[in-house]
């Protein structure tokens, strides 16, 4: 066998066992040290084949990742944002070994399988957490499941940016035990996701189903969103409009760090003050370390130079997926259509409230643009 032909089995295993570890509390980083080791393998071993996907998201990652050093090395406090930016290495990496490296449809599929077993582990240890202790509190409920990746209840947010790529495994994967696992991954995310109270997670729970239901069948969509939504709204309603307030409540709200961030953002216009550099101090003293707003968090921090690369970057993304969607049947259409939709709710969440310092944050956006790029190339996988 050519060495070459062990590199797709190495990248699969190495970016799962990364995705998968990284949700986990163990005590030295061997998921890290797992990607580094079989990623490199896999990129000494089938270095000619390089990109095996789609040449543009290729090129737009790397001028994106360029932007964002170049911003780093002229960073007003270049240690915090180096310190704070060791996610994004493994980030890329995640991307090469995804878009070059997979191979076939099972492979994609694997990835899914990954992602939708993530969502169940953490929501059942949400659940399992709620009933074994009797706390309801979002914050003891999120401290108690000791995941790295879910620091605040609105980091749950992650279940729902990869629920279509669960609801995809439901409709159109082989073999009964896959299709049952991503099936109790979106019930019991749901639950997780009520309990927990985080509104911008349920927001993004409606559009990503909805979006998803719809690519699949468009009156089952329509019945989804409805009933998502009408959840939402009565939730809404019952808890005196918390999500409404926190918009709308001046210096404490998100308008008070969006014109925060927007104020910074004037002092350095072109390459900003360098990646996780933004710290507000609220009303009481609390300091808050992000805008709660990506790309506003993005235009302060690198400025309009990142910002028109990540701009680039979603958008060519969103429109690959669009077009490919339409053009491929089978399996391979709904992978490509879940990717689509999980990429639209990662835009949306960013609205209000994601940031790259947070690690799950820079691993769906760099394994959603990875799929896509795969998927979209026009080698058939």
């Amino acid at each position: 066998m050519r060495p070459g032909n062990w590199a797709p089995a190495l990248a699969s295993f190495g970016v799962c066992a990364y995705i998968a570890g990284s949700a986990l509390p163990l005590p030295w980083d061997a998921p890290l040290l797992i990607l580094a080791l079989l990623g490199g393998l896999a990129l000494i071993l089938d270095y000619r084949d390089l990109p095996n996907s789609n040449p543009v998201l290729f090129a737009l990652v790397f001028v994106f990742v360029t932007a964002r050093l170049l911003s780093t090395a002229l960073s007003e406090n270049i240690g915090r944002s180096v310190r704070l930016g060791t996610a994004f290495p493994p980030g890329v990496l995640l991307f090469v070994l995804i878009a070059g490296h997979f191979r076939g449809v099972t492979a994609i599929r694997v990835l899914y399988v990954t992602f939708a077993s993530i969502g169940l582990g953490l929501s059942s240890g949400v659940l399992w957490t709620a009933w074994r202790t009797g706390r309801l509190s979002p914050f003891g409920l999120v401290a108690d499941l000791g995941s790295p990746i879910i620091v605040v209840p609105n980091d749950l947010t992650l279940l729902s940016v990869i629920a279509p790529l669960s609801l995809s495994l439901v409709h159109g994967a082989p073999g009964r035990a896959v299709r049952t696992i991503a099936a109790l991954s979106l019930v019991l995310s749901v639950g997780a996701i009520a309990l927990a109270r985080s509104r911008v997670a349920l927001l993004t729970l409606i559009l990503s189903v909805s979006l998803a239901t719809a690519f699949i069948r468009m009156r089952l969509a329509i019945v989804a969103g409805v009933l998502l939504f009408t959840v939402a709204l009565l939730g809404e309603t019952l808890l005196g409009f918390p999500l409404t307030a926190k918009f709308l409540s001046g210096d404490e709200g998100r308008i008070g760090l969006w014109a925060a961030a927007w104020a910074k953002f004037l002092e350095a216009p072109w390459l900003g003050h360098g990646p996780h550099t933004f710290v507000y101090t609220e009303p009481g003293d609390v300091i808050v370390t992000w805008a709660h707003n990506l790309y506003l968090e993005v235009l302060m921090e690198q400025g309009l130079v990142g910002l028109l690369t990540l701009a680039a970057l979603l958008g060519f993304g969103l429109a690959a997926a669009w077009n490919t969607q339409h053009a491929v049947l089978g399996e391979a259409r709904y992978l490509c259509s879940a990717a689509f939709a999980a990429l639209i709710a990662f835009c949306f969440a960013a609205v209000i409230e994601s940031s790259f310092s947070r690690q799950w944050v820079v691993i769906t956006f760099f394994a959603l643009l990875g799929t896509i790029a795969r998927l979209t190339w026009a080698e058939p996988i």
